[in-house]
């Protein structure tokens, strides 16, 4: 798959999660893994798309207004890194929610395989082998 494709297919899979189009997320990880970044409390690997689905809800259930700003996204081997920001308002204390986000998205044959999450653009960069 060429680096145009791979990056039209990030792009289509970030706006369908900004936008809360469930159907577009289900058929684009349908087979796919979504690895928690690690400073997050509850860190692990969700290898099922309930499990992710869940977790892309609850984001969605405690904050306001939840937003990825993407900023750039760059092309890898095998990888797109969209890196951008998140914010949002927590629904219970009101606490605004902004920071460094970026998305690595994996792909197989022109399949998303694997999304990983890092609260740091470096280190999602360096994970990717750049």
């Amino acid at each position: 798959m060429s680096d145009s494709n791979r990056l039209a297919q990030a792009r289509l899979l970030v706006d369908a999660l900004a936008e809360g189009e469930t159907r577009t997320v289900e058929l684009m990880l349908g087979e796919a893994e979504w690895v928690i970044a690690e400073e997050h409390p509850d860190s692990r690997t969700l290898t099922d798309l309930p499990s992710i689905l869940a977790y892309l809800d609850d984001w969605t259930t405690n904050f306001e207004d939840l937003t990825f700003t993407p900023e750039r996204y760059e092309a890898r081997p095998g990888a797109v890194v969209a890196l951008g920001v998140v914010s949002g308002r927590a629904r219970t204390s009101g606490m605004d929610l902004e920071g460094p986000l970026a998305l690595v998205i994996s792909t197989v044959d022109g399949t998303v395989t694997r999304v990983a999450e890092f609260l740091d653009h470096d280190r999602a960069l360096a994970a990717t082998g750049s």
